[in-house]
């Protein structure tokens, strides 16, 4: 993602005036493959050359917008994929984000912290041994957790959090338990 939105940067912006600009936003437009009335009519383009502009232009200007960004993506993945590494990637990822929206980085690795202990059935670390690093297969179905619903107390920096599990396995009861974290 972060190479994509670098390469957004660098293409210029066509606008729908028909001027394209660079992400720089000098004040320099370029005509972009239009044609003016008089070349229309025999079927010549115009020159397409730098030309000056009064109008102000701002120094840097949104390219895109990313309604959840990436921190969504990344709690999904910390939450419900079951390698370990990956998971600590994503984890580490949250905790060094900031707010997009309604997601909040460092509540969102709190909360797949506590997911992550549950399922490895060990106390949660960034950095564990290679032999502690849980692979998929190590962790059985009945310890998985299944969906994890929050209510959100920013204020005093915790959340409550509704855990559903199959503690018998798929064809048992599904088990609720409420837990809280703090960040």
């Amino acid at each position: 993602m972060v190479n994509y939105t670098a390469e957004l940067q660098a293409q210029p912006y066509h606008s729908d005036d028909g001027y394209s600009t660079t992400s720089d936003s000098s004040g320099t437009l370029e005509r972009s493959s239009l044609t003016d009335s008089s070349s229309r009519s025999n079927g010549q383009a115009m020159n397409s050359h730098p030309m000056k502009t009064d109008l102000p232009r701002p120094r840097s200007r949104t390219f895109f917008f990313l309604d959840n960004g990436v921190i969504f993506s990344l709690y999904w993945t910390a939450l419900k994929s079951r390698d370990g590494l990956l998971r600590r990637r994503a984890i580490a990822l949250l905790e060094s984000s900031a707010q997009e929206g309604t997601w909040i980085g460092p509540i969102q690795a709190a909360i797949t912290k506590r997911v992550v202990e549950i399922e490895e059935m060990q106390p949660y670390e960034q950095d564990p041994p290679p032999e502690m690093i849980k692979k998929p297969e190590d962790i059985p179905e009945f310890i998985r957790v299944h969906s994890v619903g929050t209510d959100i107390d920013k204020t005093r920096r915790r959340a409550k959090m509704v855990i559903l599990q199959r503690l018998n396995g798929l064809d048992g009861e599904w088990d609720e338990r409420v837990e809280w974290v703090h960040w």
